[in-house]
């Protein structure tokens, strides 16, 4: 009991005594760990589930989210001053305003003029109670009733689309300037006229990135494939449909392979859509800038990073950059 104090060695000897009496009566392992010691668990045991193929498992990308979320539980427990106190000792009711201390948290990167997102921090904890559950109650490590009873921070009762949604006539508008006027190099001044824009001067190849990012946009809203799963189509997965007539094999057709992968749903599906024009155009593009198209390169890929697979953010910024431009956001 490390103490040479009889008095002391006897009351500590009763409390371990009553807390071991305890756990025995809650069902409870006599182990105890700390908090960062369950995170570790809880990681070690969601690794034995990543895989690529959606609803298998969880992604590498959900995992590394997850890893997020609870880097910000062991923040907040350290802001406690409960580092190196086991589980089943902290006060469960300390733990109940994680979401509120998260949402006041200030923010290291992102815009600084924005709030935390109400709906995040709700996952983040989610994804703690899931890790108490799943790992600490499932492992008898903790008991039902010592699980963190943690508040949700209100969300917003806004029904409406997460995503703004274009209608047909903002589509037509939004396509005719990326094709007349954004892929020229051009842009809208505030008297309506078209000039220069600066910003399609900035490197040599910026005009055929342009075009490449119109035809792409183009293929999104006719085929109806998510951004997440175009970024990782491969020229692989593009191929000319089985023609039976004449008249079928010179049309604009071409085949589209969802690998499970690939797909937000893990089943793999096949369209047959006439966009064949726009991947020859982006096809072209990666040529004029010196670059041989192989069967397994990325069709939206940045040659400058070992020809990887571009990012949902690159898509997003340039996306947000050609609306605000176009007219249709503010």
């Amino acid at each position: 009991l490390e103490t040479t104090d009889r008095v002391k060695a006897l009351a500590t000897a009763r409390n371990l005594f009553q807390q071991i009496k305890g756990k025995i009566a809650k069902n409870e392992r006599l182990v105890s760990i700390t908090t960062a010691e369950l995170i570790q668990k809880h990681i070690e045991r969601l690794n034995r589930t990543v895989t690529n193929v959606p609803h298998m498992g969880i992604t590498p990308e959900s995992l590394r989210l997850k890893e997020y979320y609870l880097r910000n539980w062991q923040d907040f427990v350290d802001h406690l001053g409960y580092t190196k106190i086991t589980i089943d000792r902290i006060p469960k009711d300390n733990l109940r305003e994680f979401g509120l201390w998260m949402l006041e948290r200030p923010k290291k990167s992102g815009n600084m003029n924005t709030p935390r997102s109400a709906e995040q921090i709700n996952n983040m904890v989610g994804e703690v109670l899931s890790m108490y559950n799943k790992t600490a109650k499932r492992n008898r490590l903790i008991s039902a009733d010592a699980i963190p009873d943690i508040d949700r921070v209100k969300e917003s009762k806004d029904l409406g689309y997460k995503r703004d949604i274009l209608n047909e006539e903002q589509y037509t508008k939004f396509w005719m300037f990326m094709e007349y006027t954004y892929s020229k190099g051009k842009k809208i001044d505030g008297n309506g006229n078209k000039v220069v824009d600066p910003l399609a001067l900035r490197d040599k190849d910026e005009l055929h990135k342009r075009l490449v990012f119109t035809k792409t946009i183009g293929i999104l809203y006719n085929t109806g494939i998510r951004p997440g799963e175009f970024l990782k189509l491969k020229w692989s997965d593009i191929t000319e449909p089985k023609t039976t007539t004449i008249e079928n094999s010179t049309n604009n057709n071409v085949k589209i392979t969802i690998r499970p992968e690939v797909a937000k749903t893990g089943v793999r599906r096949v369209i047959v859509v006439p966009v064949k024009k726009r991947f020859d155009v982006i096809k072209s593009c990666y040529k004029k800038m010196g670059i041989d198209v192989r069967p397994d390169d990325f069709i939206l890929m940045n040659p400058a990073k070992n020809r990887q697979a571009y990012t949902r953010q690159n898509l997003y910024t340039r996306l947000q950059r050609v609306l605000k431009h176009s007219g249709l956001e503010q």
